[in-house]
């Protein structure tokens, strides 16, 4: 039992940071959407959206960080590493979010080739690529900090930003 406990504590502990990043980054995007929105009186779905999203790609970096091939880079100057990751990153999230849309077409269409000619004609492409473009950017800012983070000894940017300061005299 004890060390059931030991692997869901590990587990939710490697969870809860991007998890938190992404929930912030997509109610941050779900925001701005409501705002612009708001001017032609469009009502989005917000909330549940932005958190199913950010969750999505949370699970998205977890199982890439599984694959192993995903520290190509290690030992490489800190540029490389992140952008292999941002694009291994990035590949996953794109095929999950085609997947996110995909699962409520098969439900409506017989057949995984007739739902997928419907996610091709209905999905809003241009708000599909937006979303990806800042989900990109999201994913370049994470792994810049994650990179920074692992360089400099984990969790030394978590004490450098919340941890107590000496005092200078």
């Amino acid at each position: 039992m004890k060390n059931i406990v030991r692997i869901i504590k590990h587990e939710f502990q490697e969870a809860i940071i991007p998890t938190t990043f992404f929930f912030v980054v997509f109610h941050l995007i779900a925001f701005t959407k409501t705002l612009i929105l708001e001017a032609y009186e469009v009502t989005p779905t917000g909330v549940a959206v932005a958190t199913v999203g950010a969750l999505i790609v949370a699970k998205a970096v977890l199982v890439a960080d599984k694959l192993p091939f995903i520290n190509l880079f290690s030992g490489k100057p800190l540029i490389l590493g992140m952008l292999w990751k941002t694009a291994i990153y990035g590949v996953l999230c794109f095929v999950f979010r085609c997947i996110e849309e995909l699962i409520p077409l098969l439900s409506k269409h017989e057949g995984l080739s007739t739902a997928t000619e419907h996610l091709i004609s209905e999905v809003s492409w241009p708000y599909f690529w937006a979303l990806q473009i800042w989900l990109m950017v999201a994913l370049i800012l994470y792994n810049a900090v994650t990179e920074l983070d692992k360089h400099f000894g984990i969790g030394s940017l978590r004490r450098a930003f919340f941890g107590t300061r000496p005092v200078k005299r």
